[in-house]
């Protein structure tokens, strides 16, 4: 008895993982899918047509056209993404005399767009702290 639950104790633990990618990944495909075999799947008379949608767009120039310019925009964006990314890890990980200062330069961005969100919620959340303090003495009369 505990052997045979030994075995299935791993995909106990990986169900909940499991669950959410169903949810959210594979049942929405399936969905997506389902109703791409269809004519017009928001009105009550939508028409099964099968493959037809699919065919209809390998057809059309403008799938191939489209198709083409996603390929030539990942094959220019990938490369000079992955180069940049290497070169703003071998200046932020040197020890050298300037590496402060693209430490900085790189870090600064961040920094100052959290510590603007921070200052922004926490002046929201005193005003909002104010409001309630007024408003909570008219309840308990």
């Amino acid at each position: 008895m505990f052997r045979l639950f030994g075995s299935f104790r791993p995909y106990f633990f990986l169900l909940p993982a499991g669950m959410i990618l169903f949810v959210f990944h594979l049942f929405p495909l399936a969905m997506v899918v389902w109703i791409s075999l269809f004519r017009d799947w928001r009105t009550a008379d939508s028409a099964y047509v099968g493959l037809d949608n699919y065919q209809r767009i390998f057809e059309s120039g403008e799938f191939v056209r489209s198709l083409g310019i996603s390929v030539w925009y990942a094959l220019g964006t990938i490369p000079a993404t992955i180069a940049l990314a290497l070169v703003f890890a071998v200046l932020l990980g040197r020890k050298k005399r300037l590496a402060g200062v693209y430490r900085v330069a790189f870090f600064l961005p961040f920094i100052t767009s959290t510590v603007a969100a921070a200052a922004v919620w926490a002046w929201a959340a005193a005003m909002w702290a104010w409001a309630v303090g007024n408003w909570l003495p008219l309840c308990w009369r």
